[in-house]
C-alpha cells in the first residue's frame, strides 16, 4: 500500500517544501533551520518504515531536498529582490515616466521617475514618485519616454508618498508580436486588426491589446472576461488539441509527432514573448508528454507538481507574480475539484465536466482578481459559461484566419470570423449589462497578505495527499465562492 502512495505523497512534499522554502528564505533564517529541522525528522521516520523500495525513494527524496537548499541559497545570495527582511511582496505593473538620471555612478539612485498609472491598487500608487536603488543598467531607458514596468513593492510601503525598489523589468521595451512581423505582412493586416472583429482575435491569438477596442476592453473586464486577452493554459489547450487532430492520420510516428507539437508550440510562445501563464501550460503539456512517453501515463496533480518545481527551480521570483499566481492557482483548483469525479455516462460526464471547471477556474481566480485590482465579477461565472463553447470554435478559425491572411493576403474565414465575434460579444455585452443590477463595489482600503494566497495554495495541495468524495471537494469549493459573493455584497451594501 505504502509503495503505490509514496510517490505522490514525496512529490508532494517536495513541492510544499519548495514554496516554504522560498517564503521563509526572503524573511527569516531561523524559520529555515525550523523547516530544515522538521523536514529532516519526518525523512528520518520515513527511512525507518521496512520498505526497501520506500527507503530508496526516502533516499531520492532526501538528496532533492539537499539539492533545492543549495539552489535557493544561491539564489537569496544573488538575488535582490528576495532579500529584504520583514516584509512582504506583491508584483505591480506600472506605467511610468523615467524624469531623472544620475550625472554620476556614486550618487544614491540610479533613475527616479512618475507613475502614471498602475494595473493593480490605482489608487494608492498613481502620481507617486518611484526611486531605483542599487546597480541598474539604464542605458535602454531614455527619458520622458513613458514605460511600461513590472516591479515589486514592499506592501509596507505602499501608503509612502516615494516608492523605493530594487529593480524593475520593462514590458514594453519587448518586441511587440505585431512588429515582429515583416512590413508586408504588417500592412496586411492593419485594416483587419482595425476591425472590432479583428482586433479581438489578434488579441486573443497574441495576447496584445494593443489594437483592441476601449469599449470592449471595459466590458471584458465587467464580466471577468479578460483572461481572453492573456495567453494562458486556455489558449495553449487549443492550440495543443488542433495540432493533435491535425497530426492524428501520423499517429505511427508517435515520438516524432510530440517533438513536432512541442516545438510548434515553443515557437507560438516565442512569438507572443513568452507569457508566464503560456509557460506553466507548455511545462505541464511537455511533462505529460515526456512522461507518457518514458513511464506512461500521470496523474495530473504529478504533472502539476513536476511543472511547478521547475518554475521555481528556474526562477523563483515568480512566486510573486500575479500572473504565475493566477495560472497556478486556478489549475489547481480545477484538479482539486475534478478529482475522484467520475460518472457510469462518458458523455454526460464530459457535459458536466464543462460547468464544474468553470466554477473551479471562476472560484481560483477570484480572491487574486479582488486583492490586486480591487474588483469582483459578480457575473464572470455566467459569463464564462456561456462564451467559452463559442470560444472553442472561434479559436480555431481564429488561427486559420490569421494564418491564411499572412501566408495568402486572403479573408478566406473572414464571415464566419465575424459570426462568431458577433455571438461572444453579444455575450459579453448582455453579461455587462446584467452586472448593473448589482452594487457598485467600493475601493478596498485594506490589502491581503501574500501569505493567506501561499495558506490557501498549501491547504489545497494538503488535501490531494487525503481521500474525500468529490462530492465534499465540490461543496467546499462552492461554498468557498458563494461566501466570497457575499462578502463582496456585504462591502457593496455597507
Amino acid at each position: 500500500m505504502i509503495s503505490k502512495i509514496t510517490s505522490e505523497f514525496l512529490l508532494l512534499l517536495i513541492l510544499i517544501y519548495s514554496l516554504l522554502l522560498i517564503v521563509i528564505k526572503s524573511q527569516y533564517n531561523t524559520y529555515t533551520i525550523i523547516l530544515n529541522a522538521i523536514t529532516l525528522i519526518i525523512w528520518i521516520k520515513f527511512l525507518s518504515i521496512k520498505c526497501n523500495h520506500f527507503r530508496k525513494k526516502c533516499i531520492i527524496f532526501g538528496a532533492i531536498i539537499c539539492i533545492l537548499n543549495l539552489i535557493f541559497f544561491d539564489i537569496k545570495s544573488n538575488e535582490s529582490i528576495l532579500h529584504e527582511k520583514h516584509t512582504s511582496k506583491k508584483e505591480f505593473i506600472l506605467d511610468v515616466t523615467f524624469d531623472y538620471f544620475p550625472t554620476s555612478k556614486y550618487e544614491f539612485t540610479n533613475l527616479s521617475g512618475k507613475i502614471n498609472n498602475s494595473s493593480s491598487k490605482n489608487y494608492l500608487l498613481k502620481d507617486k514618485r518611484i526611486y531605483v536603488v542599487g546597480e541598474y543598467k539604464y542605458n535602454k531607458i531614455k527619458r520622458l519616454k513613458p514605460y511600461t514596468i513590472a516591479v515589486l513593492i514592499n506592501e509596507s510601503c505602499l501608503n509612502k508618498e516615494e516608492i523605493v525598489v530594487n529593480s524593475f523589468r520593462t514590458i514594453n521595451i519587448t518586441q511587440d508580436p505585431f512588429q515582429k512581423l515583416s512590413f508586408q505582412n504588417q500592412k496586411n493586416l492593419k485594416k483587419v486588426v482595425q476591425t472590432k472583429s479583428g482586433s479581438f482575435g489578434w488579441a486573443m491569438l497574441s495576447g496584445s491589446k494593443q489594437f483592441l477596442h476601449a469599449d470592449l476592453l471595459k466590458k471584458a473586464g465587467i464580466t471577468g472576461t479578460m483572461h481572453l486577452f492573456a495567453v494562458s493554459g486556455l489558449h495553449i489547450g487549443f492550440f495543443y488539441l488542433l495540432l493533435g487532430l491535425l497530426t492524428k492520420p501520423f499517429s505511427n510516428f508517435l515520438i516524432t509527432i510530440v517533438f513536432i507539437k512541442l516545438v510548434c508550440c515553443f515557437t507560438y510562445l516565442f512569438f507572443i514573448n513568452f507569457p508566464e501563464s503560456g509557460i506553466r501550460a507548455f511545462l505541464m503539456i511537455s511533462v505529460y508528454e515526456i512522461s507518457k512517453l518514458a513511464i506512461g501515463r500521470q496523474k495530473g496533480i504529478t504533472v502539476f507538481c513536476i511543472s511547478c518545481l521547475l518554475i521555481l527551480i528556474l526562477f523563483p521570483s515568480v512566486i510573486y507574480s500575479l500572473s504565475c499566481q493566477l495560472s497556478f492557482t486556478v489549475v489547481l483548483f480545477i484538479l482539486f475539484i475534478v478529482r475522484d469525479y467520475n460518472l457510469p455516462n462518458k458523455i454526460l460526464k464530459k457535459i458536466t465536466m464543462y460547468p464544474i471547471i468553470t466554477l473551479a477556474a471562476s472560484t481560483g481566480s477570484a480572491l487574486l482578481v479582488f486583492d490586486y485590482f480591487n474588483y469582483f465579477s459578480y457575473i464572470s461565472l455566467v459569463s464564462n459559461l456561456l462564451i467559452i463553447p463559442f470560444i472553442s470554435i472561434y479559436y480555431t478559425l481564429n488561427i486559420f484566419h490569421f494564418l491564411i491572411l499572412l501566408i495568402f493576403n486572403c479573408n478566406f474565414f473572414q464571415v464566419f470570423h465575424e459570426m462568431f465575434f458577433l455571438l461572444i460579444y453579444k455575450v459579453i455585452d448582455y453579461c455587462s449589462f446584467l452586472n448593473t443590477f448589482f452594487p457598485t463595489q467600493k475601493v478596498s482600503q485594506f490589502d491581503i497578505n501574500n501569505g493567506f494566497h501561499i495558506v490557501l495554495f498549501l491547504t489545497l495541495l494538503l488535501s490531494f495527499m487525503f481521500k474525500f468524495h468529490w462530492r465534499i471537494r465540490f461543496f467546499s469549493v462552492s461554498f468557498y465562492y458563494v461566501c466570497f459573493v457575499l462578502f463582496i455584497l456585504f462591502r457593496s451594501w455597507n
